[in-house]
């Protein structure tokens, strides 16, 4: 039935978009109606790696550094984040604010949603920020130290550049959080620093 929904609502939206987007899905829907979908071949069901995204839910009061634009220093940084399970069971939600201060006069925020990507059998996080920014990233099961390594790519702008962020665990109500970006000359630069506790 989600299916279904998803497809009527997906012609509705071409029909509304006019008349010239509408006749192309018209031609096309033989071709499609010869075409049976195997509904009990698709997996609904939530990813069993989901669960153990679940002890990351709640609220964590994090402090750290972060880096000054284009200066190799760093500031003072206090945020919370938040964490959520949500639609399902599918995905983990996270939204991050920082504390303005006489330091940290333009505070970052950004949200994001975590989620597996059965075909490749990894967690997958899409990022957006407070500066126009996103980003998309990988990362493979924690190991038996429960440490994570997301890799993926940053853009603001034109401008796109490796990132890399290392989530070590100290205890169930502690992590490290270590985040560095790879300049255009091939050099890892720190971005940000953090310990965050729940």
């Amino acid at each position: 039935k989600k299916i279904a929904f998803a497809a009527v609502f997906c012609i509705a939206a071409t029909a509304y978009a006019g008349d010239k987007a509408a006749a192309p899905a018209a031609t096309a829907a033989p071709a499609m109606a010869d075409k049976k979908m195997d509904m009990s071949m698709m997996d609904m069901k939530p990813a069993a790696e989901m669960d153990k995204m679940k002890g990351m839910a709640g609220t964590w009061k994090c402090d750290g550094q972060s880096a000054d634009m284009g200066k190799p220093t760093m500031h003072p940084i206090k945020g919370t984040m938040k964490m959520s399970t949500e639609l399902g069971g599918h995905w983990m939600m996270t939204s991050y604010e920082e504390t303005k201060t006489k330091e940290n006069p333009m505070p970052f925020a950004f949200k994001e949603v975590i989620g597996w990507d059965k075909e490749k059998s990894q967690y997958k996080r899409m990022f957006i920020d407070n500066m126009g920014g996103t980003s998309m990233m990988m990362a493979s099961t924690a190991g038996a130290d429960g440490k994570m390594e997301w890799n993926g790519e940053a853009q603001m702008g034109a401008m796109k550049m490796p990132m890399k962020d290392v989530m070590t665990p100290k205890g169930e109500k502690e992590v490290m959080v270590e985040v560095t970006a790879q300049g255009p000359e091939g050099k890892w630069m720190p971005v940000a620093n953090l310990t965050c506790k729940k």
